[in-house]
């Protein structure tokens, strides 16, 4: 038996609008990780091309 509110909504559509409010969430959630992972991705790289030069770096002075 469906339960029903007092404007004869059923309770399910209470459902469908915390449904869509968890999808909004997740939609903003997933586009902060984009960003952030974005943003690793360039630290990392930075990481990486400072490594090569550093390693470069210490090849001349050892081999002159």
């Amino acid at each position: 038996m469906v339960e029903r509110e007092e404007t004869g909504r059923s309770v399910g559509g209470k459902n469908r609008e915390n449904s869509e409010t968890i999808i909004l969430f997740v939609k903003r959630v997933r586009e902060k990780l984009a960003s952030h992972y974005e943003l690793f991705n360039r630290i990392k790289s930075f990481f990486v091309k400072f490594d090569e030069i550093l390693r470069l770096s210490v090849n001349i002075i050892l081999n002159g």
